[in-house]
């Protein structure tokens, strides 16, 4: 899923840019448009594993803007 979305993200389908696997903070944003200052996680199942780290990253990711 995440390679189909890059195709249309990275095509500026929305007239933005994107980038992939962008660091923000201590965390990796899976698509993060700065000008906008939009973040895009694409949480698979592997997340389903560890919520708590998931909710940290949320949490900071909104506490940011």
């Amino acid at each position: 899923m995440e390679r189909r979305l890059w195709r249309y993200l990275s095509g500026g389908a929305l007239g933005a840019k994107f980038s992939r696997q962008m660091p923000v903070g201590p965390y990796f944003a899976d698509f993060l448009c700065r000008d906008l200052r939009i973040v895009v996680e694409l949480d698979g199942h592997s997340h389903d594993l560890r919520p708590e780290y998931d909710a940290a990253r949320d949490r900071f990711m909104t506490e940011a803007g």
